[in-house]
């Protein structure tokens, strides 16, 4: 069975690493002025709960492509049959979008499909706040992104998949 789960991470990464190939923009369902008002107004917010953080956070298209193959390894293992466990499935997602060092922090979170930006835009800043030690936002230059995922239709909820890289 674990090698099942092997061979099924190895072929799902295999799957993301042609995907970065084929990516040629757009697609990412959010588009780059959407992103940077998320990122300003996130920043918004953590200035004003976070002592010491002033616009720390910079979108970055780059982490886009990332971003996106996070969340799909991530769905993807999750959906197996059985699923994999959380954890482990956090981390084969982190490995197979090349984000497998310890300057990569991935914050998820479910939002209402009815939420508002402004409500979208809070929810998001108290996950990175709470997902991220605080001494760190405020000491360093982060870039950020996101991908969102798969609706729940039963929840009427969207998880986001927020992807922070510290720049030190």
């Amino acid at each position: 069975m674990k090698n099942i789960r092997k061979i099924t991470a190895i072929l799902l990464a295999a799957v993301m690493a042609l995907t970065m190939l084929t990516a040629c923009g757009g697609g990412s369902g959010s588009s780059r002025t959407e992103k940077e008002r998320y990122v300003a107004g996130i920043n918004d917010y953590l200035n004003h709960m976070v002592p010491g953080c002033q616009d720390n956070l910079k979108y970055d298209s780059a982490l886009d492509i990332k971003a996106q193959n996070y969340q799909k390894t991530y769905e993807a293992l999750r959906n197996t049959t059985p699923p994999t466990k959380d954890s482990e499935a956090k981390d084969l997602a982190l490995n197979a979008a090349g984000m497998g060092d310890k300057l990569y922090f991935v914050v998820t979170c479910e939002l209402g499909r009815s939420a508002s930006e402004s409500q979208k835009i809070q929810l998001v800043a108290l996950a990175v706040k709470e997902g991220v030690d605080n001494e760190y936002l405020a000491k360093y230059q982060w870039t950020i992104s996101y991908a969102w995922g798969e609706v729940n239709t039963q929840k009427q909820t969207v998880p986001i998949y927020i992807v922070l890289h510290c720049e030190g």
